[in-house]
């Protein structure tokens, strides 16, 4: 079994997956913290120094690698499924969920965290024109997040939403 959390940055992936993990007593690969490792730089730095398109080849096999485990949940980082054949083939290598929240909600958490920072492709962005970010990327990284064979909505998921919606049939 290999559970895929995708969507935006910000949209709980990673902490609703800890909690899913701890759950379903499965381990959760953070592909961000993956990438980091492997490279030994933050993300923000592999963007600063290579580019996106450096970033997005050392994703994809980041992807295929964690792909090898089983009985795995996998937080994906937001570009995942929109590049390659990304998200076909998560599909075809496990249960994909898109967890879909608003970009409102998104600026808000990003706002309180802090984290618009560490996110390369939002960095140095101001309140109206992140929101903004937020909403363009969102609206058109969504032909990719809705290839998920789940989506869950709402703004404020718990984990026992995310329980229920991976148990749900269909």
């Amino acid at each position: 079994m290999r559970i895929y959390l995708i969507g935006m940055p910000g949209s709980g992936k990673t902490t609703l997956g800890y909690g899913l993990a701890k759950h379903l007593n499965m381990p959760l690969i953070d592909m961000d913290k993956v990438i980091e490792e492997k490279e030994g730089r933050k993300i923000a730095d592999i963007f600063a120094k290579d580019g996106e398109g450096y970033f997005r080849d050392i994703e994809r096999l980041v992807l295929h690698e964690v792909t090898k485990q089983q009985n795995v949940i996998i937080s994906c980082g937001g570009g995942v499924p929109c590049f390659f054949d990304n998200v076909d083939y998560m599909n075809a290598k496990g249960d994909t969920v898109f967890i879909d929240v608003s970009p409102a909600q998104l600026f808000e958490r990003m706002l309180m965290s802090g984290n618009a920072a560490k996110r390369p492709l939002l960095n140095g962005k101001e309140d109206d024109a992140l929101l903004k970010e937020l909403e363009e990327k969102l609206k058109y990284r969504k032909q990719f997040y809705t290839k998920a064979k789940k989506t869950i909505t709402g703004d404020c998921l718990q984990v026992e939403d995310l329980i229920l919606a991976i148990n749900a049939q269909g």
